[in-house]
């Protein structure tokens, strides 16, 4: 392409030659001694129907249906932000402040981007939450949001960034009972409480 429509420079002679093309009118002649416009215009039509959106990854789909399941996740989440006490390294802390306020969002009809972490928001979470065709200009899909930090929770904790703090109300123990062994936070890693 860059042949055709601009003026060459031969390295070796210095010898400069014109481009094959001056015009556009000329260079879409030279595509359609190829293929015809409209057929070219379809297969680029079709490469856009199957090619996933740029802001997409291979994980879209699966959550896409996982927020229809939210009556699933609804029973416990309140639970889990009241009753579980976590701590987090700094790594973790932003997943740990979003998690707690999500037992305030369930069950409204608007949220704002301003009430959520968007930094937490990667690949097709951001448009699952930010741009879902059901939405009203200026509000989030707080569903996919709640999904969203719960999956980020799941992650940190598998790499300690967040960890459940030990209190006495998690034990199922009566008060004159030791507490059980718990698995220490790796050496150097700091712990924040709320």
């Amino acid at each position: 392409m860059f042949d055709s429509t601009s003026e060459q420079v031969d390295t070796d002679t210095g010898e400069i030659t014109p481009p094959e093309v001056e015009t556009l009118e000329a260079m879409w002649e030279r595509i359609e001694q190829v293929v015809p416009r409209h057929e070219l215009a379809a297969a680029i039509a079709a490469l856009f129907e199957l090619t996933p959106p740029l802001d997409s990854d291979a994980d879209e789909a699966w959550r896409t249906q996982l927020v229809t399941r939210f009556g699933t996740v609804r029973p416990f989440l309140k639970l889990l932000v009241t009753v579980v006490d976590f701590g987090a390294t700094p790594e973790g802390l932003p997943v740990r402040k979003a998690l707690k306020p999500l037992s305030d969002l369930m069950g409204r009809k608007k949220v704002g981007p301003a009430e959520i972490d968007t930094g937490l928001l990667t690949g097709s979470w951001r448009r699952l939450v930010l741009c879902a065709p059901h939405l009203e200009p200026g509000t989030v899909d707080w569903k996919a949001y709640a999904f969203c930090v719960l999956e980020q929770v799941h992650r940190m904790l598998r790499s300690k960034q967040v960890l459940r703090t030990p209190t006495r109300t998690h034990f199922n123990a009566s008060p004159k009972s030791p507490p059980r062994p718990r698995r220490l936070p790796r050496r150097g890693t700091t712990l924040l409480r709320r």
